[in-house]
This record gives structure tokens, sequence and C-alpha cells, in this order.
């Protein structure tokens, strides 16, 4: 990870970090939803993440309440636990795209000071298994220089510094509709997952 980016999400704490992480967290959401779409018995499963999804983004701008947060936080757990039975490469990168928004929920409730960083090497990593599980003989150096790993790093770095800049201008203001919905965007700029995905369809309107 670079060394600007590291310095970047260790300055990041709480409604912060969790901003990240949602960010992050939209990063990975189609590769949730491709895992979900293979089984018809993780519909709910799909449901729950789209709702513990929304409802981070809801509170980080001053909607929601307690009880609701705990609830989310419940049910992300369920969620979680529903990708343990499964061993395939799919269900890796969904639990990851979960623990990252858990990270998301821990950081809000300042639970988790390192949530930040926990997130984007969640992101990051994924990223680094699918290139080592195409490309079995890869070398490091080739590695390094893979191109689905230099963009994600380049993404990981302008959101993190999109984030700082916010830091900076808001306070302790909740974050608008606008300002959260151009992070999102930000996140998959063009139109891929972390790890190479189509993006699901749907417009985001946070």
């Amino acid at each position: 990870m670079q060394k600007d980016l590291q310095e970047i999400l260790s300055s990041l704490k709480g409604r912060y970090a969790a901003l990240l992480a949602l960010a992050l967290c939209r990063r990975q959401k189609a590769n949730f939803l491709l895992w979900c779409s293979l089984d018809e018995t993780r519909d709910a499963l799909a449901q729950s993440f789209d709702k513990c999804f929304n409802y981070l983004s809801s509170i980080l701008q001053g909607s929601g309440s307690e009880k609701g947060f705990e609830a989310r936080q419940e049910e992300l757990k369920i969620v979680l636990d529903g990708t343990d039975d499964d061993e395939s490469f799919g269900a890796e990168v969904a639990a990851d795209a979960a623990a990252t928004l858990e990270l998301g929920y821990e950081a809000f409730a300042e639970d988790n000071d390192e949530a930040a960083f926990e997130a984007a090497n969640l992101c990051i990593s994924a990223v680094a298994a699918r290139v080592a599980v195409e490309n079995p003989d890869m070398s490091d150096e080739e590695a390094a220089s893979n191109e689905l790993l230099i963009t994600e790093s380049i993404v990981q770095t302008k959101l993190a510094s999109m984030v700082l800049r916010l830091q900076n201008v808001v306070g302790h203001k909740n974050f608008t509709s606008a300002q959260i919905k151009e992070l999102l965007n930000a996140a998959v700029p063009s139109g891929l997952s972390n790890i190479g995905l189509p993006d699901d369809p749907e417009d985001e309107d946070q």
C-alpha cells in the first residue's frame, strides 16, 4: 500500500472512516450481488446487504436511530454468516464486501480506530487474490505491476483523499446526500467492481 495512502488512512477515524468504508464497500457491491444471484436461496442476503448499506449512508447524513443502527449491525452479522458454507472464490469476495461494510459500522460506533486501514486492506486483498487465482505462476514483481492492483491503489488513494478533504471542510456537520453520492460514484469510476466485475445497474440515490 502506498505511503501517502497509509498516512491518510491513519488519520481517518469515526464517521470519516465509516464513510470511506461505505465507499470501499460500494467498490465491492457487485461482487456480493453476483454471488447472491447464483443461488436463489441467497435473495434474502442480498436484500439485507442493501438495507445495511443504505442505512449506513442514511445515518451518516443524520437520519436513523441508535436502535435502528444496532438492528442493522446484527443483520449484517447474519449476512456475513451466510457466506460461511461456501468455500468458493465468489463467497470469499462476497464476505470481504460484507466485512468492509461491517467495519463502517464499527467505525461509526467508534469501536475500531483501525477501521479505515482494515477496510482498505480487505478491498485490495480481494484484488490481489483474483490476480493470484488467474496468474498462479506470476512473480511478485509482475503482480506489483498488474493493472487491477495498480487501478485499485489509484482509486483507493482518490477516495481516501476525498474523505480527507471532507474532514477538513465538513467538521461535525452531517454529510449531505450530494457529498455521499459523489463519493460513491467515484468508487466505481469505470463501472467495474474492485475485481473487475460489471457494476450493478441500479442508480445510486443515497
